[in-house]
């Protein structure tokens, strides 16, 4: 089969994700499963390895991908390390296994984008270090066009990602990967909001949302960042990995999200003892995502295609979901969405219900967008 042999967009900074496998004590070789080529490794583990046949469940091209189980890897040891790679080399690893955490495929129009997994409990590395840790920009590259699993039939089942209507793939690439520098080069040395007000067209707007969508989270409208701290390195190590899924918006909106994606995880953080790594901190980013998509819809009405319909949502509370309706209400007549949640939650919210509603509403009206931008 034809191999890819386009552009590979890396969602990440380079340099500034490493890991260890030896030291690793996280779940990512326990029943996730695992795939190779059939041609170049996974031939070769059946005759090694008989049963392995009976675990195969999935083909794509020349790709074959196998059950495991729930407990670790059939082919991972006591010492953490993978059997395969010990009896047989590296190179008859599987596939997934070899570029692992660097595996996470996806397809912006043509042009496919990598991420990593964050199953992995990547450590940050700052100041940047290209070519001295695993998360260095060429070696990755270098592995996944030797793995050769980019071919066509691989390809095909990648999940394609839904981007704004009013750009084109290539012109996204342009912009994801200049956001991606400013964050590598910021590293340790900005903060995040300078990195978004720096790519702004309207930098002093971003100002004027955030006291805007402050209150309606139930924070003080005086929440833009003030200073820098780490988690200003942790927004600016896991913006461009994160911006993938808020592709969907306009450009100016995803800066409006990751602006309160910054807030929102530096309020977060402050419940804990020690600040989470790189995994739980994208894990709260893509909880809290639908609440900051749908205050970055900002000052515009939606436009949706008239076959999409949003049924309201029954939230388990009548307050709630009476509030829910009345938003909807209000976007249905053409209002826009700061507008109807200004207008629609009663002053007396809680913060969680604030939450709540944002959250559940976020998500219903994130896909009536995805669906009606699809052609």
């Amino acid at each position: 089969m034809a191999q890819y042999s386009g552009p590979i967009y890396m969602a990440f900074p380079d340099g500034v994700y490493h890991y260890v496998c030896p030291e690793c004590t996280a779940i990512c070789c326990r029943g996730h499963g695992f795939g190779g080529r059939m041609q170049k490794q996974v031939k070769s583990l059946y005759v090694l390895y008989p049963a392995l046949e009976h675990m195969a469940t999935e083909r794509r091209g020349d790709y074959v991908e196998f059950a495991s189980s729930s407990s670790p890897c059939l082919f991972l040891e006591k010492d953490n390390l993978c059997r395969i790679e010990k009896e047989q080399g590296g190179s008859l690893k599987p596939t997934v296994c070899r570029l692992f955490p660097f595996n996470a495929f996806r397809r912006i129009g043509h042009i496919i984008a990598v991420s990593p997994h964050f199953l992995c409990p990547l450590r940050m590395q700052v100041p940047a270090r290209p070519g001295e840790v695993e998360g260095t920009h060429s070696l990755v590259e270098a592995g996944i066009r030797e793995s050769e699993i980019l071919d066509d039939g691989y390809i095909v089942g990648l999940r394609s990602l839904a981007f704004h209507p009013s750009t084109e793939p290539d012109r996204v690439l342009i912009r994801e990967e200049r956001f991606r520098n400013a964050c590598s080069a910021a590293i340790g040395e900005l903060s995040f909001y300078e990195v978004l007000q720096g790519e702004s067209e309207a930098p002093f707007e971003l100002d004027s949302f955030i006291e805007r969508a402050a209150p309606i989270l139930g924070l003080r409208a005086s929440s833009k960042p003030r200073g820098r701290d780490h988690v200003d390195d942790m927004m600016l190590a896991l913006a461009s990995p994160f911006r993938l899924e808020l592709l969907f918006l306009p450009s100016e909106a995803i800066l409006r999200a990751l602006a309160l994606a910054g807030v929102l995880l530096r309020r977060a953080l402050s419940i804990f003892n020690d600040a989470p790594d790189l995994k739980g901190a994208i894990g709260l980013l893509s909880n809290l995502k639908p609440a900051m998509c749908l205050l970055a819809l900002g000052g515009e009405p939606l436009t949706l295609k008239p076959s999409i319909r949003i049924k309201a949502p029954d939230l388990g509370d009548p307050d709630l979901t009476m509030t829910a309706a009345a938003v909807l209400d209000e976007l249905r007549a053409s209002v826009a969405p700061l507008n109807a949640l200004e207008k629609s939650i009663p002053a007396m919210f809680t913060v969680s219900d604030r939450s709540i509603l944002l959250a559940q509403l976020g998500a219903l009206i994130e896909k009536a967008v995805v669906l009606s931008q699809a052609n």
